[in-house]
C-alpha cells in the first residue's frame, strides 16, 4: 500500500493506492482519508478531488464514521471516499491532489505516480517500411453507442530512443461509417519500458465517431518516418469497431445527438418595453459536449406575431474525448408585428446521454417581451412641434438692435525724435544682451559631452524598470482565490489568462523565452509539461457547460505549484 498526504495536529488527509504499478484498462482503488479530531474543527468545503480526466472513472462510494477516541478522549469525525479508476493509455500517470477546507485552513495531499503499461504487446501492423520503428493504434472502447466518440491513440514503438523524434505528420485515411477529428497531434513525452527496453511516444490523439451500426475496421493511421534518403511512410494496424444500436426506445424527436447539452434564450435590452416593428438582437445558445453539429441546432418558432431572419451562428469549440466541447450562438434579428406581450419560442433538443445511458429531452425556451406602439414617435412629435414653435418666435418678434459709435483718434502730425531715440536705445540693448546670451550657451555645449552614450535618458530608464519589473504573481493567485471564494468563476479564467499573458511577456523581455521554455530550461521538460497541461485544462474548464464545482480550485492549486517557480 502506498500512501501521500499531510497531517497538521488534528486533521489528517491521505490519498491511498494498493500498487503502483497497473496494466491499461485495469481496476485502480484509490482511497482518500481524511481524519478530523476534535469537535472544534469544521469541514468547510467538499473534498477536492485530482482531476480523473486520463483514467476511466468505473465508480465510487464513501463512507463516514464518527466516533470517541479511547485513548486521548476525544470525538473523531473520519470519512473514507473510495474511487475506483482505470488508465486509458500506457505510460507514467499521475493521480493529483485532494484538497479539502477545515476551519480556514487548506489541507492537500502529494500527488502519486502510477506506472501504467500496455496489456500486450503491441500488434504490429502488415506494412511496415521503417525498419527499427513501428506504429500502433489503441482504442479506450471495442464496443460503443450509435454517434458516441472512441478515442484513438496513436503511438511510435522503437528499440532506439532517439528514431521516435523522426517520426511525425500523422494521416489518416476518410472512410464510410465514421468521422476521425483529431484532439491533439502534439508528441508527448517519450517513454521507456524498463522490462522490454522499448521507449514509446503517442504522436497522436483522435477521437472517432461512428455513425452506423455493426462491425466497422477502421483504417490505419499513416506517420511519415524521416531518412536520410526520403520520407518513408509506417501505418498503424486496423482495429475493430463494434457498433450497438442505442437502448430503449428513443423519443420520436431525437435526431442521433450523443452528448450533453443545456440551452438559453435571451434578448437585448428586452427587459424594457420594444417598440413595434422594430428589430429586436435574440441570442439561442446551446452549450455541451459531444457529436452535435451546426445543421442540428434547435431553431425559433414560427409566429404570426413576429418575423425572424436567418440566424448568424457562431462557435466556440474545442476538440476533446467526448466530441466537440463548447457553446454555439445563434443570433436571431427578430421584428414584432402586434404590440402587448410577445412570447418568443424556440424547437427543442433531444440527446443521449451515455454516461447516465439515457435519454434527455430538453423543451423549448420562452423569451417574453412587451411590445408598445411607436412612443418612440410620439416623443419625436412632441420635440418637433416645439422646434416648430421656435422657429414662430424668432420669425414673429421684433429683437432690438444694439446701437454702436465710433472711437475716433486724434491724428499727431508731430514726430517727438526724443521718443525715437530712446526706443532704439532700448532695442539695442536687448539685442546686446541676447546676442551674448546665444554666444554663452554655444560655447557651453561644446564643453559639456551630450550624455547620451554615458547616461539613459528618462523614458528609456522607466522602459528598462519597466521591462525588469516582475508581475506579482502572488497578488494574482490571491485574487484568483478571492473569485472563487465569491463565486465568480467567469472573472476567474479572463483574470487567469491575463495573469498568463503577464507572465508571459515578462519572461520574452527579460529571458527571451516564453513560459514553457523558461520552465523547461530551468527546473526540466517535467515541469514544463505540467504548464502545458494546466493551460489544457483551463482552456477545456472555461467553455465546458458541465463544469465541476471543484474545477478551479484544483486549477488554482496546480497553478500556484506552477508559477511559484518563476522568479
Amino acid at each position: 500500500m502506498f500512501f501521500a498526504g499531510i497531517a497538521q495536529g488534528q486533521v489528517t488527509l491521505i490519498t491511498a493506492v494498493k500498487d503502483r504499478e497497473y496494466r491499461v484498462g485495469e481496476q485502480v482503488t484509490v482511497n482518500f482519508v481524511l481524519r478530523i479530531e476534535g469537535q472544534d474543527l469544521v469541514q468547510e468545503s467538499p473534498l477536492y478531488l485530482p482531476d480523473f480526466s486520463k483514467f476511466q472513472v468505473v465508480g465510487n462510494a464513501s463512507e463516514r464514521n464518527a466516533f470517541i477516541d479511547p485513548a486521548k478522549k476525544i470525538a473523531v469525525n473520519q470519512v473514507v471516499y473510495q474511487w475506483v479508476i482505470s488508465p486509458k493509455n500506457p505510460g507514467r500517470q499521475r493521480i493529483g491532489s485532494a484538497m479539502v477546507d477545515v476551519s480556514g485552513v487548506r489541507y492537500k495531499t502529494e500527488p502519486i505516480d502510477i506506472l501504467v503499461r500496455e496489456n500486450m504487446a503491441p500488434e504490429k501492423p502488415a506494412r511496415q517500411e521503417g525498419g527499427q520503428v513501428h506504429l500502433a493504434m489503441h482504442l479506450n472502447s471495442k464496443n460503443t453507442f450509435e454517434n458516441q466518440p472512441v478515442v484513438a491513440t496513436v503511438r511510435a514503438y522503437s528499440t532506439d530512443y532517439n528514431k521516435l523524434r523522426n517520426v511525425g505528420k500523422v494521416h489518416w485515411q476518410a472512410q464510410s461509417g465514421v468521422t476521425v477529428t483529431p484532439v491533439s497531434l502534439e508528441k508527448a513525452e517519450i517513454e521507456q519500458d524498463e522490462e522490454s527496453k522499448m521507449a514509446s511516444q503517442v504522436i497522436a490523439v483522435l477521437t472517432i465517431i461512428p455513425d452506423k451500426l455493426g462491425e466497422i475496421e477502421l483504417n490505419p493511421v499513416m506517420a511519415e518516418y524521416r531518412t536520410e534518403q526520403k520520407p518513408v511512410k509506417l501505418f498503424t494496424n486496423k482495429q475493430k469497431l463494434v457498433v450497438k444500436t442505442l437502448p430503449g426506445k428513443a423519443p420520436k424527436t431525437f435526431d442521433q445527438i450523443v452528448g450533453r447539452y443545456k440551452m438559453s434564450l435571451t434578448g437585448k435590452n428586452v427587459r424594457k418595453k420594444v417598440p413595434l416593428n422594430k428589430p429586436i438582437d435574440i441570442y439561442l445558445k446551446v452549450s455541451g459536449e459531444g457529436n452535435l453539429s451546426v445543421d442540428k441546432l434547435p431553431g425559433l418558432l414560427e409566429s404570426d406575431d413576429y418575423t425572424f431572419y436567418k440566424p448568424k451562428i457562431s462557435t466556440e469549440l474545442i476538440d476533446t474525448e467526448m466530441g466537440k466541447s463548447g457553446v454555439y450562438t445563434a443570433h436571431y434579428i427578430v421584428v414584432p408585428k402586434k404590440s402587448g406581450m410577445l412570447s418568443i419560442g424556440t424547437e427543442g433538443l433531444t440527446f443521449f446521454n451515455p454516461k447516465r445511458g439515457e435519454y434527455k429531452e430538453i423543451s423549448g425556451k420562452t423569451l417574453i417581451v412587451e411590445v408598445q406602439e411607436e412612443a418612440v414617435g410620439s416623443n419625436t412629435a412632441v420635440m418637433q412641434r416645439v422646434n416648430d414653435y421656435s422657429n414662430s418666435v424668432l420669425q414673429t418678434v421684433e429683437t432690438p438692435v444694439l446701437g454702436t459709435r465710433k472711437l475716433i483718434i486724434d491724428r499727431d502730425e508731430g514726430i517727438s525724435w526724443s521718443t525715437v531715440l530712446g526706443n532704439f536705445g532700448i532695442f539695442a540693448v536687448a539685442a546686446g544682451a541676447l546676442g551674448a546670451g546665444f554666444y554663452y550657451f554655444r560655447k557651453s555645449r561644446a564643453k559639456v559631452p551630450q550624455g547620451r552614450d554615458s547616461a539613459l535618458s528618462l523614458a528609456e530608464t522607466e522602459r528598462l524598470l519597466r521591462d525588469q519589473q516582475a508581475p506579482d504573481i502572488s497578488a494574482d493567485l490571491e485574487y484568483l482565490s478571492k473569485l472563487i471564494r465569491e463565486g465568480n468563476i467567469e472573472e476567474f479564467f479572463k483574470t487567469f489568462y491575463t495573469m498568463d499573458f503577464e507572465v508571459n511577456e515578462f519572461l520574452v523581455r527579460k529571458y527571451r523565452q516564453n513560459t514553457a521554455q523558461y520552465l523547461e530550461d530551468k527546473y526540466g521538460y517535467s515541469l514544463a509539461q505540467r504548464y502545458a497541461q494546466l493551460m489544457s485544462r483551463v482552456k477545456i474548464e472555461k467553455y465546458s457547460p458541465m463544469r465541476e464545482a471543484d474545477a478551479p480550485a484544483y486549477l488554482l492549486e496546480e497553478a500556484k505549484d506552477i508559477f511559484s517557480q518563476i522568479k
